[in-house]
């Protein structure tokens, strides 16, 4: 599986745990456009590491957008997951993925693990688990980053 696929899931994990927090329409069990920032939130760091003011506000900022692209002013009204992680909401938040990654790497500077892996490398998430990739045809198993 690869990063993109995962994103989808943590998206939809992400809308389930904004809605179960307080962002659902009711009567429907759908997540609110109130729940948007939650979600990415969670979607783009799913082990709660600290996160700095300028991702917060990135973040912040980013939601902000998508949600006036979109017209989703009202935060009452109730979304439908595949909507979120299909067409263009989707790519925005695969695009502030990219983003805060870029600025992680950066902000990591040249740090190694003792394994020669870089901090900016990977998420700080996977640094301490295994990461799933898409295997080569033919393959049945799963691989580590190498």
């Amino acid at each position: 599986m690869d990063e993109y696929e995962t994103l989808k899931l943590l998206m939809n994990t992400g809308y389930e745990r904004a809605a179960a927090t307080g962002f659902m329409e009711e009567g429907t069990g759908r997540m609110t456009a109130a729940g948007i920032e939650e979600m990415v939130k969670y979607s783009l760091n799913p082990d709660m590491l600290e996160v700095t003011e300028e991702e917060e506000e990135t973040i912040r900022s980013w939601v902000s957008t998508m949600r006036e692209n979109e017209g989703l002013n009202d935060d009452n009204v109730g979304l439908n997951v595949n909507f979120l992680n299909k067409g263009s909401p989707y790519k925005h938040v695969k695009d502030l993925l990219l983003k805060l990654r870029a600025g992680r790497r950066e902000a990591s500077g040249g740090r190694r693990l003792s394994g020669g892996v870089g901090f900016g490398d990977l998420y700080e998430h996977e640094i301490e688990v295994d990461t799933m990739v898409k295997l080569p045809e033919g393959e049945t198993g799963r691989r580590l980053l190498e």
